[in-house]
């Protein structure tokens, strides 16, 4: 085949792996302060809230408390979330720079993630992986992160990109769920709770609701977010595969994927650094599964770049009509 990309070579060398592992320990940072938001809106809500229908003379003291977490939640660890969010977001972009080829694009990324920022994130992840199940190789996680086909670089690196968008749909359409249904119960605990002890009418908003208005609000934000971008990476999905579609059939369609790659890193980057983050857990769980759909994914959009115009010009011409993504 005609050049194959260097993808699969790139992606596993020391520097890069070394960016995907800061990334990975400023995600993990931005997660313990959803985990903060977590437990003290959602789970000592539902601790006091019976409390105070219990005696409800304590209530002063709970009263101020929630007070305090829904400012502290609002003012403070959601914007040390999305600071981390940035960093995790800027460390992956270079990697992915570094691996597709791609320009830096400064007007909307800014500055890197300084080297000491990166090494001291490196460090603290391969510390972390070394204490656990892969003490032989720190970086064994973050091998092979892509799966790219043996293609030319323009047309595996917008197939690795699509994978990326793809791998984000089903994860923020499944946790949006799950969100959402932890919403719902919340609101069943407060239904019962009110059955149960009998709280009157003028009681309800002091004793059930000021209690679980915290960790409602929470899961209410956090399921408006990840519906959003699930919105915005539905809309993505289709005009790139339009693009996508249009480009293989165009004789110079590898030379138009290039700037298309560039266009489609911005957006990525831009949603990496926005959207809400996901526990590693909800990761985990659907990894296995949702890697073989994208293998599956993979090989039926190489598929269509080998029976494509674009590719058969590309493959005639040397490559030369490739033009570049700066």
């Amino acid at each position: 085949m005609n050049n194959p990309s260097s993808i699969s070579t790139k992606q596993n060398e020391l520097d890069n792996l070394g960016l995907l592992a800061a990334a990975d320990e400023f995600y993990a940072k931005a997660k313990r302060s959803m985990g903060w938001q977590f437990g003290l809106t959602f789970g000592t809500g539902l601790i006091f809230s019976p409390v105070i229908v219990w005696e409800p003379s304590w209530l002063a003291l709970p009263s101020l408390y929630f007070l305090i977490v829904t400012i502290a939640d609002t003012i403070w660890l959601d914007s040390k979330q999305t600071a981390f969010k940035v960093m995790a977001a800027k460390a992956q972009e270079r990697f992915a720079c570094n691996v597709f080829d791609l320009p830096w694009n400064r007007l909307l990324v800014g500055d890197p993630v300084g080297p000491g920022d990166l090494n001291q994130a490196e460090a603290r992840y391969k510390k972390r992986e070394l204490q656990g199940a892969n003490a032989g190789d720190p970086f064994a996680k973050k091998r092979g992160w892509y799966t790219p086909p043996p293609l030319p670089l323009p047309f595996a690196r917008i197939i690795c990109q699509m994978t990326d968008i793809y791998w984000n749909q089903c994860d923020r359409q499944r946790f949006a769920g799950w969100v959402g249904g932890l919403l719902l119960l919340l609101m069943l605990i407060t239904i019962v709770l009110c059955a149960v002890f009998r709280t009157p009418g003028n009681w309800i908003v002091i004793e059930v609701i000021v209690p679980v208005l915290p960790g409602a609000n929470w899961l209410w934000r956090e399921y408006k977010r990840h519906r959003e971008a699930e919105t915005r990476l539905n809309e993505l999905a289709k005009e790139l595969e339009h693009l996508w579609q249009f480009s293989l059939a165009d004789k110079k369609g590898a030379g138009s994927l290039a700037q298309l790659s560039r266009e489609i890193q911005n957006v990525l980057f831009t949603l990496r650094h926005t959207q809400p983050t996901l526990p590693d857990w909800f990761y985990a769980k659907h990894r296995t599964g949702r890697q073989e759909e994208l293998n599956a994914l993979t090989d039926e959009h190489a598929k269509e770049v080998m029976a494509s115009t674009a590719f058969a010009h590309y493959v005639k011409s040397g490559g030369n009509n490739a033009a570049s993504a700066t």
